[in-house]
């Protein structure tokens, strides 16, 4: 069976922003999702609840926007809810289980909360390019055992990009 890319829907509830990663989560859409989470902070909301339970998988690209993330909600406040096994097995290969916040036990979303679906955002090549290499740099700066992973692919985005380094 064909792994479809992540939709994410989402709910606003007093200080809380819900996401539900349904797919793969991954460079062609971590976009959405970080620009949908960035705004919702900007827009005063303190904590983000991300459930990863129909999530098929998640890349490097979008781990390392979950780190980035975290400036804006902070550690305790950016919570990720129901990774599968495979999941965390991904973001434990990372970092990710030092860094950010999981849940304990499995989570539903209050029954009272109805998400909705994110619409994907036009993205164009630059803008991509550019996010990958910031989430890259993200996982790169939370464990320097990541350099070993990324660098090469680092240094070809820093090339394509015209950045030195």
């Amino acid at each position: 069976m064909a792994r479809a890319r992540a939709a994410f829907h989402v709910a606003r509830c007093e200080d809380t922003v819900y996401v539900r990663v349904s797919g793969l989560a991954t460079m062609h859409n971590a976009m959405t999702f970080r620009a949908f989470a960035e705004r919702m902070a900007a827009e005063g909301f303190r904590r983000c609840l991300v459930d990863l339970a129909p999530c098929q998988g998640v890349d490097s690209t979008f781990m390392g926007v979950l780190v980035g993330l975290r400036e804006h909600f902070g550690r305790e406040r950016l919570v990720l809810l129901n990774p599968s096994p495979h999941c965390m097995d991904q973001m434990t290969s990372v970092g990710l289980n030092h860094l950010l916040t999981f849940a304990d036990s499995p989570c539903a979303l209050p029954a009272d909360v109805e998400l909705t679906p994110l619409p994907d955002s036009e993205v164009g090549t630059r803008e991509r390019l550019e996010l990958m290499r910031k989430a890259h740099r993200n996982l790169v700066a939370i464990d320097r055992r990541n350099r070993d992973k990324f660098g090469p692919f680092l240094d070809a985005l820093d090339a394509q990009l015209g950045h030195g380094g």
